[in-house]
């Protein structure tokens, strides 16, 4: 171990040697060193420099690149939830629309496949609203409630300056004569008068109501009103003789039907539809203790001539058509059917709702709720009944 640091000690004391020899013989070295060493620092200078700034750029790129797969993440997770809401929303329409067509489908299976029980339904409905008008006759001791123009009565009729006045009049006679019947109306648009009606009251006991309103004594006293008395044999009369015009017109409507089929029996179920949208009309005047009146007896002529034509529409498709043919001719018939009487519904209720006449409005109400009840029995009752009818046709042929 001794000699062999001798042997560097000897080695580095040659290598000091030369060095200085080196010196001496080239002076300026120590600064060329000096300057390559100072060349060197500053080329790793530079060198940590741009290692510094590829370092920054690297980072800035990274976190560009994050940021930039954040947002494509962030849009690829948005556009996934919108398709699952997209793919949610159509399984949702697509259960609905389902849905829909199974109730739809359900109903024409219903109606295709348990026909008779329809036409059960639809007459049940009829013996019900037939039973009820002799029923509410047992109760109130009267079949129809008549007004004066069939029954006989009174009418004064006054100018009325204000219309605050009409409800004055109105609970005057409610408290003067609770159990009477007497109907108080407002008539006119520009220049409006008040009109009592009564079948129970004389011409005396209504002035005397009127005359205690300040606005009516005077009226009274200067004899400005009018007064009309109808006879109570004259209105019975008359209440015969409009019954009696409703009875023959379906008689003649019936001979018609009748000639135009050459064929009895669908001509009795158009002539019996008839008679039960009239019964099931008047079950509901009676029900609601409607006044019945000219007008009233009006509506009724009228809903005989509605009621048929869609009953003709069903009868002349069907009745010619071949056996295999038959159901769709009556749902291609029920379409039609069913638009012409929407229409004719829409625009009587609509009349009933804008008119201020209690005639116009009476004889609109009586076409409303009669062009509904030939709907449920034209299209529920007569056409399950023809199809019957053709059915039990053709296997008598068959056989």
């Amino acid at each position: 171990m001794v000699e062999d640091d001798k042997v560097k000690e000897k080695v580095e004391h040659k290598v000091e040697e030369k060095e200085e020899q080196n010196i001496k013989e080239n002076p300026a070295a120590p600064e060329k060193t000096v300057e390559k060493e100072k060349e060197v620092s500053r080329d790793e200078k530079r060198e940590k420099s741009s290692e510094r700034n590829n370092s920054d750029e690297n980072k800035g790129k990274k976190e560009h690149e994050r940021k930039e797969s954040e947002r494509r993440r962030v849009e690829e997770d948005n556009k996934e939830r919108k398709e699952k809401k997209e793919r949610k929303e159509m399984r949702e329409k697509k259960v609905e629309h389902k849905n829909h067509k199974s109730l739809k489908e359900t109903i024409r299976n219903f109606y295709v496949k348990k026909y008779k029980v329809v036409l059960a339904m639809s007459f049940t409905l009829f013996l019900i609203l037939f039973l009820s008008i002799f029923a509410f006759n047992i109760q109130r001791g009267y079949l129809l409630n008549k007004d004066i123009s069939l029954k006989g009565g009174v009418v004064v009729t006054l100018p009325l300056k204000n219309e605050a006045d009409f409800n004055v009049v109105v609970s005057k006679f409610r408290y003067a004569f609770p159990n009477k019947d007497v109907t108080v109306r407002l008539l006119g648009t520009s220049s409006k008068s008040i009109s009592v009606e009564s079948s129970d009251l004389n011409k005396t006991q209504i002035l005397s109501v009127l005359s205690q309103i300040p606005e009516f004594s005077d009226v009274i006293k200067s004899n400005n009103y009018t007064f009309i008395t109808v006879g109570s044999t004259l209105g019975e009369s008359f209440f015969r003789q409009t019954i009696k015009a409703i009875i023959w017109s379906f008689i003649l409507m019936s001979i018609v039907v009748l000639l135009y089929f050459r064929n009895f029996t669908p001509s009795l179920f158009v002539a019996w539809n008839a008679f039960s949208d009239l019964t099931e009309t008047l079950a509901v005047i009676v029900m609601f203790n409607m006044k019945f009146s000219t007008a009233s007896i009006a509506a009724l002529l009228m809903l005989i001539g509605y009621s048929v034509d869609t009953n003709i529409l069903l009868t002349s498709r069907v009745l010619k058509a071949a056996r295999d043919k038959v159901i769709s001719l009556i749902f291609n018939s029920m379409r039609t059917g069913l638009a012409m009487s929407l229409t004719t519904m829409v625009t009587t209720f609509f009349a009933y709702l804008v008119t201020q006449s209690l005639v116009i409005r009476q004889i609109m109400f009586i076409l409303t709720v009669g062009m509904v009840f030939d709907t449920i029995n034209t299209w529920l009752f007569n056409a399950p009944l023809l199809r019957w009818y053709l059915e039990n046709k053709y296997s008598s042929r068959r056989k």
